[in-house]
């Protein structure tokens, strides 16, 4: 049938990130790096606890996706599967996840209305960085609605 998502080839897939996602990806860059360099240190236990489960996480994460192509525009790689084992079976973003709790640890070192509107920010920019990338999923794999349906995006059970 014609035009079936099915039927799409990794080929057919852009390979060009569009302006908006190279936008998000800088965004995304600038706002971490500033909340790490405003943070100080020796942070305190919580701020440890949720920066050991940010990384816990965003490992996991990575340790999953070696199946698969990582990429830092929001964009699949024509060689890349569509990830649905270890933290993905729960939520289809945990290395976003993972990088708001290290930026939520980061910002307990010594809470600022500064460092939470830079977590807000990056917050919404992630979000922009999730639209694009989901849309970029569903085009490449007919199966990521189904999977979308069944999984959270960040928060287990919640969001």
């Amino acid at each position: 049938m014609r035009g079936n998502r099915s039927e799409i080839s990794p080929q057919s897939v852009s390979r060009t990130a569009p302006l908006s996602a190279c936008f998000v990806v800088v965004a995304q860059g600038v706002l971490a790096a500033a909340i790490f360099a405003t943070c100080h240190w020796p942070p305190g236990p919580l701020a440890w606890v949720f920066a050991v489960c940010g990384a816990l996480l965003g490992g996991w994460a990575l340790a999953e996706m070696r199946q698969s192509v990582i990429r830092v525009l929001p964009d699949v790689h024509p060689n890349a599967r569509l990830i649905t084992s270890g933290p993905y079976r729960w939520i289809r973003h945990p290395m976003y996840a993972a990088l708001l709790l290290l930026c939520a640890g980061a910002w307990l070192t010594d809470p600022s209305w500064l460092r939470l509107a830079m977590i807000i920010s990056l917050g919404f920019v992630l979000l922009a960085k999730i639209r694009i990338e989901e849309r970029s999923l569903e085009a490449r794999f007919p199966a990521y609605r189904d999977y979308a349906r069944c999984t959270k995006r960040m928060i287990p059970g919640i969001w």
